[in-house]
């Protein structure tokens, strides 16, 4: 269960950095809390509401970018379990790529992302000023190796656990 999960790595390490002359930090408590809500779902003992409800919201940026994500992965109503069945194998592979991250120690890299493709409104997408939220996209993904997102490089998602068993699963 979750005890398989919270063993495979040691529990995150408070670090503060600056990065381009703003101190950043590394909310452990906040990350920690994300990762009981992530195995969750993976064991599939989370509803929608629980996992909005308890989602941990602060100063790591991380924690945002990871609930953006996640949030049009599922519906909002009604209430009910989400579980690994209920996501795509794509989406599977993220939350546990995000589970290693969270437990990384790392900062959180990418720019912020304030929205994303399937954020674009649906009249937008109808007349065709699309265009623009396909080209922000495309400037996102490319600021880093996406397909490990949220690690920036593949180097470091290899670092942290790329390897390691989550839930009795490979990441």
């Amino acid at each position: 269960m979750l005890t398989a999960l919270l063993n495979t790595r040691a529990v995150c390490l408070g670090v503060r950095t600056t990065v381009n002359d703003f101190a950043m930090s590394i909310d452990c408590n906040a990350r920690n809390k994300a990762v009981s809500l992530l195995a969750r779902i993976l064991e599939g003992e989370i509803t929608n509401y629980e996992f909005e409800d308890e989602w941990p919201y602060g100063k790591d940026p991380v924690l945002y970018a990871i609930n953006t994500q996640l949030m049009f992965e599922y519906e909002e109503r009604p209430e009910k379990l989400i579980s690994g069945g209920y996501f795509s194998q794509d989406i599977l592979e993220m939350i546990k790529r995000c589970i290693l991250f969270l437990r990384s120690g790392l900062e959180y890299e990418w720019p912020k992302h304030t929205l994303m493709w399937f954020e674009i409104p649906v009249l937008d997408k109808l007349i065709g000023r699309d265009k623009k939220y396909q080209r922000l996209a495309e400037e996102f993904k490319a600021h880093g190796d996406f397909d490990v997102w949220p690690f920036l490089r593949q180097s470091d998602y290899e670092r942290n656990g790329s390897g390691h068993v989550i839930l009795g699963k490979q990441p």
